[in-house]
């Protein structure tokens, strides 16, 4: 399913506009795969779930996605404003 949907979105205008979004959870048990998606130049974006231990190093790694997508009222020291989306539930 995942090489089908890729062959559908794989031309740069599309990956542009096209923002593929995982859970952390899913980050972490899929990461080989979710990294080489970024590293041909798929947006990606991550969820904050319970998962997630707001330690330094976990933190650093949210760099490498596009968007970071949290709770309400929920901070990230490190990540900027610009890339985080806020989910009000």
């Amino acid at each position: 399913k995942l090489n089908r949907l890729l062959n559908i979105i794989n031309s740069e205008v599309i990956r542009n506009n096209i923002v593929i979004k995982f859970s952390y959870s899913d980050y972490l048990l899929y990461k080989d795969i979710i990294d080489n998606l970024i590293k041909e130049g798929y947006k990606v974006g991550i969820i904050i779930d319970d998962k997630f231990t707001y330690d330094d190093h976990d933190i650093m790694w949210l760099s490498v996605f596009s968007y970071v997508i949290v709770q309400k009222d929920t901070k990230i020291n490190g990540v900027s404003e610009d890339k985080m989306i806020v989910i009000r539930k």
